[in-house]
């Protein structure tokens, strides 16, 4: 069987992971997509307190910022009743944004993750992977329904979003 540079042409380790497990090349998408929804959010809060970036704040400015962040990112909104999960407007412009931007990795192309120009350029496609990609961020941060512990043991790590691995997921 011949590999491409982009693994089995659509996907594989080379072309980066989820839930934390590490990849060769691209990032693991569960962590990349965590860290980029928390900075965004960040940046939108930090606009609503008339800053231009969360970056421009003082370390004691954005304290309160990042405990609404931590609040909002481990507020598990599942709603078994319905099977829905519910998102905060903020949250949901942060997907919005997030598509946009693997949009643009992925039909692009990005030489540092090795994913080649055009290797998804279907938007319906993106749409999917994104939400996939938003839904595994999801389950490493929201707090099990009665627990202080999301659904990976807080893992990936992101402190920004509070994600700090327990014992057992380091162990």
């Amino acid at each position: 069987m011949k590999v491409s540079r982009f693994g089995n042409r659509s996907g594989g380790q080379q072309v980066g992971s989820i839930f934390g497990h590490g990849s060769y090349v691209a990032p693991d998408w569960t962590a990349d997509w965590l860290h980029r929804e928390t900075t965004f959010i960040l940046s939108e809060f930090a606009r609503e307190f008339g800053f231009a970036s969360f970056e421009s704040m003082t370390a004691s400015e954005q304290i309160p910022l990042k405990v609404r962040l931590k609040n909002l990112i481990l507020t598990n909104t599942y709603d078994p009743a319905t099977g829905r999960t519910s998102v905060p407007a903020v949250r949901a412009r942060a997907f919005e944004y997030l598509v946009a931007y693997y949009q643009d990795v992925f039909s692009q192309g990005r030489e540092e993750f090795a994913i080649p120009r055009g290797a998804l350029t279907d938007a319906a496609k993106i749409r999917e992977m994104c939400a996939f990609f938003w839904w595994t961020s999801w389950a490493s941060s929201t707090e099990r329904p009665g627990q202080h512990v999301s659904y990976t043991q807080n893992w990936p790590h992101e402190p920004l979003a509070g994600n700090e691995p327990t014992a057992d997921a380091v162990w």
